[in-house]
């Protein structure tokens, strides 16, 4: 995870870097392609749940999917009743990098605003200092390290 300059926005984001410079990236169909090879997605078991805090905080029904890059991985999750999604290719241009955030079906990410200037990045996600939907503190997000 990279703590960077939104390149369109005067905010700071945390995104998954997904790809450099010189990587072909695409997604189709949810799934993630890297150099033209799938990233390596397996269902996660057990009730998958999120707190949609664009909706008063409102708890909707999810599909989480353990994927696995280099020798990262991690949990993204997707709308159930959402329609696959899509983009690319596109190949990364020098001094650039793609991210793309976890909850892949609510994400603003590189697929709508464009890569991300290497200069832009302030460093590197290490703990959840703070995490809140709507008003209320998530305290079970908060003090863990960044995966």
């Amino acid at each position: 995870m990279v703590v960077f300059d939104h390149p369109k926005e005067d905010k700071v984001m945390i995104k998954r870097v997904v790809a450099i410079a010189g990587d072909k990236v695409e997604v189709r169909d949810d799934i993630v392609y890297l150099n033209g090879a799938p990233v390596m997605q397996q269902a996660e078991c057990g009730d998958c749940k999120y707190e949609d805090s664009s909706e008063s905080a409102v708890i909707r029904p999810c599909r989480a999917m353990r994927e696995t890059m280099g020798r990262a991985s991690f949990t993204t999750i997707y709308n159930p009743e959402g329609t696959p999604s899509s983009w690319g290719p596109m190949r990364v241009p020098e001094g650039k990098f793609f991210v793309m955030g976890d909850h892949r079906d609510n994400s603003s990410d590189s697929r709508y605003w464009g890569f991300v200037p290497n200069e832009s990045v302030l460093g590197k996600a290490m703990v959840v200092w703070w995490s809140v939907a709507g008003m209320t503190p998530r305290w079970e997000r908060m003090f863990h390290a960044v995966k």
